[in-house]
């Protein structure tokens, strides 16, 4: 029902996990999780996208500092208008099912 875009967790969370074991249950597989992470590894990916339909964007933080990370929320930003700035579409009304569902 919308688009998820994980940021700054890890899957090592074990109330993540459980989460992302629901949101695949529940979701399409053409409708994928997409997440941000720093240093994962290309079979990390591959296991992050089989187990849990994500699609990941790696980045490298060997600043420690997330430069790279915050380069690529800067550049999504000029894409991405949050819900009271697009003023072009009519608000959205979501039944107390479907928020409860969200």
């Amino acid at each position: 029902m919308f688009d998820v875009l994980v940021v700054g967790h890890s899957l090592a969370d074990p109330d993540l996990r459980l989460v992302l074991e629901i949101a695949k249950e529940s979701a399409s597989p053409d409708h994928p999780i997409f997440m941000i992470s720093a240093a994962v590894t290309k079979a990390e990916e591959r296991e992050l996208f089989t187990k849990y339909n994500i699609v990941l964007q790696s980045y490298d933080n060997s600043d420690g500092k997330h430069t790279e990370l915050k380069r690529i929320l800067m550049n999504l930003s000029r894409f991405v208008k949050g819900r009271r700035g697009r003023l072009d579409l009519p608000p959205v009304m979501y039944s107390a099912d479907e928020v409860e569902a969200a």
